[in-house]
């Protein structure tokens, strides 16, 4: 007989839909793993083109903030050295194409993309000598060359170059275009270059698979609309603790995700004349852009300043953990030696009474015999099971239910032991050693390598 085939039926259809879905997404996951360089690529031309092409939206978002740098410094911060030239010039390409969209003038295009490409890596020269060494923002001594670098190094060496260029060739002041550069790329790295670096060093599947965790999302999403999108009340501070809360709850990847989230609406609504920054004009040849920065980069100076703190007390969790480790340790070891030195003190003691009899209790019931504890002196040690054949004058073996050493057969021999004595006609008892059994021995030698008594069992007088 032929062996019968399952064939795909109707009530089969949604398990074999099952099978292809996982297949498909193995095969996609190994794919991507694969192809893992080229998808970092992707995901970095795509960002830096969406940063370039919303500033570029609005002529006067280049006064407020230059983020796409930041984003660029954050890949090359984070990625080999051997593959910086994939990712410069994958994000040339992105700043390229995305201002060419907006700005017709291409040879002010590959300019300013020039210029940003020398930015970016001089400021990655600078803080990641060789590839071994990553940003650490939550090490003051680290933040501090990165703010002297990337925010003021940097931007001045290469707004420098743009403003004398642009005094050639427009007669510009120096001056002014020097200090909107400085202002825009430098606060645009300190603010976008952490924040992006603590998002792709986070896998953001777990939090973002749960559903507990949305509410704050949504949250932050509503106070940042209702903040930036009127005049009448200043509700921006409003933004500091739910974004210290998203921290504590949801990790500094979803904080700085949230924080340039907040950074994107307000300066939408800036550019709109809205929001609370719009009413700002105390430096009127820069405009309020400047109070937006700083107000972007005190969120992300507040997160990671609560980040540090949390950071030290887990530094501080974990040494507690290993003093309270070692502690136990050394505990141990002196528990150990007091007991070694017990025994070798009880061993000398007894080594002089060797001989005398003593009323003993059975404590403990192995297999290889029983501890007992005399009486009169307090004294431990063992009581073999040779020593208990001998009593017994039969073999003795281990009965593991009761935990009981017995004989397997009594003869007329020796006794000494609970329950070894009969009457004429009786029923023989069973010979045993029980737990919590009083018995009379005799001390008979010192085991000098475990320092230990070991007892015989006293013959009746």
């Amino acid at each position: 007989m032929r062996p019968a085939v399952l064939r795909p039926t109707v009530m089969h259809a949604p398990v074999l839909r099952l099978i292809d879905s996982h297949a498909t997404k193995g095969s996609l996951a190994r794919a991507l793993r694969r192809h893992s360089l080229a998808v970092r690529l992707l995901g970095c031309f795509l960002g830096i083109a969406v940063t370039t092409g919303f500033v570029r939206t609005v002529p006067e978002a280049n006064r407020l903030v230059w983020v796409s740098n930041g984003v660029w410094l954050a890949y090359l911060l984070l990625a080999p050295r051997s593959r910086w030239v994939y990712y410069l010039a994958a994000c040339a390409a992105a700043q390229f194409a995305a201002g060419l969209l907006f700005d017709s003038h291409w040879q002010a295009t590959i300019l300013l993309t020039c210029l940003n490409l020398g930015e970016v890596l001089l400021g990655a020269l600078l803080l990641r000598k060789r590839s071994s060494v990553l940003p650490r923002f939550t090490d003051p001594a680290y933040l501090a060359r990165f703010l002297a670098i990337a925010v003021v190094i940097s931007p001045s060496i290469f707004g420098a170059l743009y403003a004398a260029i642009s005094h050639s060739s427009r007669h510009t002041s120096f001056g002014l275009i020097l200090v909107q550069w400085v202002l825009a790329d430098g606060l645009g790295m300190g603010i976008t270059a952490p924040a992006c670096v603590a998002i792709l060093r986070t896998s953001l599947k777990e939090n973002l698979a749960s559903l507990r965790f949305w509410p704050y999302v949504a949250l932050l999403g509503v106070v940042s609309a209702i903040a930036f999108a009127q005049n009448a009340a200043p509700l921006s501070f409003v933004v500091y603790p739910l974004l210290v809360l998203i921290l504590l709850r949801m990790g500094l990847a979803w904080a700085a995700l949230g924080t340039l989230y907040t950074a994107g609406v307000s300066t939408w609504f800036l550019m709109h004349g809205r929001g609370p920054f719009a009413q700002l004009h105390f430096i009127p040849a820069l405009g309020p852009g400047i109070a937006l920065q700083l107000f972007v980069a005190s969120v992300m100076f507040i997160l990671y300043s609560v980040t540090v703190v949390l950071e030290s007390r887990q530094d501080a969790e974990k040494q507690l953990e290993e003093i309270a480790s070692e502690t136990s340790e050394a505990e141990r070891r002196a528990n150990g030696a007091e007991r070694e030195l017990m025994d070798w003190k009880t061993a000398q003691f007894m080594e002089a009474h060797l001989g005398e009899e003593y009323d003993a209790l059975i404590i403990s019931v192995q297999k290889f015999g029983c501890f007992v504890e005399l009486f009169e002196v307090f004294v431990e040690g063992l009581l073999p099971i040779n020593a208990l054949e001998d009593a017994a004058g039969t073999r003795v073996v281990f009965r593991e239910r009761d935990h009981a050493i017995v004989a397997l057969s009594v003869g007329e021999g020796r006794r000494g032991a609970p329950g070894s004595r009969r009457g004429r006609g009786a029923k023989p008892k069973e010979l045993a050693w029980h737990h919590g059994d009083r018995v009379r021995v005799r001390a008979e030698r010192i085991d000098p390598m475990r320092r230990r008594v070991e007892f015989a069992i006293a013959e009746p007088a």
